[in-house]
């Protein structure tokens, strides 16, 4: 008799970012891997029983898995993915790939998943308690600072709420736990990193000295020496936006 082949299990490593796994889904439906788990590359170790697959992120890959999910499902099932994998903890990849599965074989509406539920419960507590807690700072040069310790990884999923209860201050939200955080002023918004001009300026200091001692500026500081290429939580599109234009 001849020997049984073993399957082959494939161990997907990404950069860690939301576009990183939409283009690890990409690249599995393309070439149909079948047995996947999926690994962020800062914490992978090799498992020599497994063939491995290194992702490079494309955008135009990741759009496109973007595109279908709104296309299949809608807007809002689009931004719940998006909530769902910012909670970054290991159990929630795979449960999402199926969800996505499902939603690309039209089914979404009758998957059941407890540990999406689950994650789904505590990213919403969490949402409501930074919306509770963020208070702003004002800087020097007219700047509002707000330094943020989230559990999970929701600055993006508050920068709206953040901006559409400021009126037209110019804004600065910094994730001291992530090292990333978003600039937003009336010529531009965007994500940005402890390497930003503004936080080497003399003038990082806070207006009413009697409130310095609510501002630790050491917590940016200490995240100037993380690279920025590759930075796992850095967003390289706003999803909110896309979510909300796709079409």
């Amino acid at each position: 008799m001849g020997r049984k082949h073993r399957k082959v299990s494939y161990d997907i490593v990404y950069d860690g970012s939301f576009e990183g796994f939409l283009t690890s889904i990409f690249i599995i439906y393309k070439f149909k891997y079948d047995d996947v788990k999926f690994h962020k590359a800062a914490s992978y170790s090799h498992n020599m029983f497994n063939e491995e697959i290194r992702i490079e992120t494309k955008e135009s890959e990741y759009t496109r898995v973007a595109k279908g999910i709104v296309q299949k499902a809608s807007k809002r099932i689009g931004n719940e993915v998006y909530k769902l994998f910012l909670s970054r903890t290991s159990a929630v990849d795979l449960e999402l790939f199926t969800f996505i599965k499902s939603i690309f074989k039209s089914e979404f509406s009758n998957h059941r998943s407890d540990i999406l539920k689950s994650t789904r419960s505590k990213m919403n507590l969490e949402i409501d308690r930074q919306k509770s807690n963020i208070s702003f700072i004002e800087l020097y040069n007219d700047i509002h600072l707000s330094i943020i310790k989230p559990d999970h990884d929701v600055l993006p999923l508050i920068v709206n709420y953040m901006i559409s209860n400021n009126g037209t201050k110019e804004l600065l939200l910094f994730d001291s736990i992530r090292g990333y955080g978003y600039h937003h002023s009336r010529h531009a918004s965007q994500y940005i990193t402890a390497q930003y001009d503004l936080f080497k300026s003399p003038e990082l200091r806070v207006l009413d000295q009697s409130l310095n001692h609510k501002i630790d500026f050491n917590q940016i500081l200490s995240h100037q020496n993380t690279p920025i290429v590759n930075h796992p939580f850095l967003p390289k599109k706003s999803w909110n936006t896309f979510f909300s234009d796709a079409s």
